[in-house]
């Protein structure tokens, strides 16, 4: 398993992202805690 960097919510509160040490960022549904989404990166890392 690969740290957190950040994590941030969305205005509205039903998702948040997660920038990880696998430059990956994931989108969560906050409510049910499942993964909707995920970007990953081989260059650059990202921050959210």
């Amino acid at each position: 398993m690969k740290k957190i960097w950040s994590l941030n919510f969305s205005p509205d509160g039903k998702y948040f992202a997660t920038a990880s040490t696998d430059n990956t960022i994931k989108i969560w549904d906050s409510q049910g805690r499942f993964l909707k989404n995920f970007i990953r990166s081989y260059r650059w890392s990202f921050k959210c």
